[in-house]
């Protein structure tokens, strides 16, 4: 992929004080993480760092002014971009603008270098009526990823951590109370119980020594 030059407009951006990095930061494109040995794992430690979050698209977009087959209007994409201090609380993206900063943004600008930044901030063209606009936008980004939803997918249940289901937590506090009364209960006891479960009671060990 071409690289972007560099086109900060400080003059502008100053006064403006970052409207674009205080709503909804800008879309990366798949090159950062297939550029790692293990792109699923790169993608992964992202999200996991909550520092970065999996946007959605929905409907696959146009292309050359052709509308996309019937069944793929509503089709979910997703894509990574950084996430606002909102989301990096909740752990999502939020399906729209909010009033939240990016979490790179600081009182003095972005904290990631220009050639760190998301392919979308880089593309943003500063204008001096508020009205900027990127020339590699959400649209672009949904493009770049359909071919990588598999590796998206893989690396998000990479990041979120298994948790257990009500049922397996009714299960194991189930096991725990079991064991608690067997241990205080007479050895006849246990196999009348054993009996009425239809388990088999414990054996006891035969003896061994010669006679």
């Amino acid at each position: 992929m071409t690289p972007i030059p560099w086109n900060e407009r400080p003059g502008l951006c100053g006064p403006c004080g970052g409207e674009c990095c205080r709503t909804r930061p800008g879309a990366e494109a798949p090159e950062r993480f297939l550029a790692a040995a293990d792109p699923a794992a790169a993608l992964g430690a992202a999200l996991a760092s909550g520092d970065w979050v999996l946007a959605e698209h929905v409907g696959l977009p146009w292309v050359d002014g052709r509308p996309p087959p019937p069944e793929e209007t509503r089709r979910i994409l997703h894509y990574p971009r950084p996430a606002t201090v909102a989301e990096r609380g909740r752990g999502k993206a939020a399906p729209g603008g909010e009033p939240s900063p990016c979490v790179f943004l600081d009182p003095h600008g972005c904290r990631l270098a220009f050639e760190e930044r998301p392919r979308m901030c880089q593309a943003l063209e500063p204008a001096g009526d508020g009205e900027c606009i990127a020339s590699w936008d959400r649209r672009s980004a949904a493009l770049a990823w359909l071919p990588w939803q598999g590796l998206v997918a893989e690396a998000a249940a990479r990041a979120t951590p298994r948790r257990s289901t009500g049922s397996d937590r009714a299960r194991a506090a189930g096991q725990a109370f079991t064991a608690r009364a067997m241990r205080g209960t007479p050895r006849r006891a246990r196999r009348r119980s054993s009996a009425v479960s239809g388990e088999s009671p414990p054996r006891r060990p035969r003896d061994r020594r010669p006679r």
